[in-house]
């Protein structure tokens, strides 16, 4: 408000319903009792800047002004208006010409979208989800991107969950195999010679078959749980192999 002030911009009954306005358009937060400009109103004012008279300090006072003269009959509303008016339908017509953004000055190198920093930290793309370029920021522009190591998915040994692969990983006590979607599922088998071994039943457990076991049949798959869609035990679960149809190994589970 003592900003306003010092530009002679607003007036006491005003200060309010401009500080509400722009905090719940979401322009501004507020943090600790002070305004912090947020992703919107930074876009914005990055659009409209240098393209609306508007976004000048010193067209405000001018309108002020203006208004203040009206009130005290030294000049009419017709004038006022209709000269703001005319300027802003020339603004517009400009505006809308070069696109609502003009020309963005950055655009994506995989989509060609323009690319916009989110919450001050680092450049995405406009197209996502569709297109999930993302790079640094460095200094207001995007920096270099720093390309994910990838690694490919083997599809070899699926899961006993049904939803993810076995991956050979190193423990403490050698290599073991678990599931890609740890820890969501806690399934690990043992490294047999470079692939997935079987499952090594707890001291005192029953040797029946149960989830996550390698399939007895195949020895590929593994051991899911399933559901009876038909027949005298429809909707009662058993165990299958996650190889089906190629492997039909059946079981009721334990």
């Amino acid at each position: 408000i003592r900003k306003l002030e010092n530009e002679g911009i607003g007036r006491p009954s005003t200060y309010a319903s401009i500080i509400d306005n722009i905090l719940h358009r979401h322009y501004v937060a507020l943090e600790k009792r002070k305004l912090k400009a947020m992703d919107l109103g930074m876009t914005i004012y990055r659009a409209l800047i240098d393209r609306f008279q508007f976004m000048e300090l010193e067209y405000t006072r001018n309108i002020e002004t203006q208004l203040d003269k009206i009130a005290v009959g030294q000049t009419s509303y017709r004038e006022v208006v209709g000269n703001a008016y005319a300027q802003l339908a020339s603004e517009l017509g400009a505006f809308n010409e070069a696109g609502i953004a003009g020309q963005p000055k950055h655009l994506c190198p995989d989509c060609n979208k323009p690319l916009r920093l989110v919450q001050g930290k680092f450049w995405g793309c406009s197209g996502y989800p569709e297109c999930s370029y993302s790079a640094p920021d460095a200094e207001g522009c995007p920096g270099e991107r720093r390309e994910p190591v990838t690694k490919s998915v083997d599809t070899s040994y699926p899961c006993g969950c049904g939803q993810g692969f076995m991956r050979r990983r190193q423990g403490g006590k050698g290599h073991f195999w678990g599931c890609s979607r740890y820890p969501k599922c806690t399934n690990t088998l043992p490294d047999d010679a470079g692939k997935p071994g079987l499952a090594v039943p707890a001291k005192g457990a029953s040797s029946s078959p149960k989830v996550g076991d390698a399939c007895p049949d195949c020895k590929a798959g593994s051991l899911i749980r399933r559901t009876l869609a038909k027949g005298k035990n429809e909707g009662k679960d058993f165990l299958g192999c996650s190889g089906f149809p190629e492997c039909r190994f059946f079981a009721w589970p334990s």
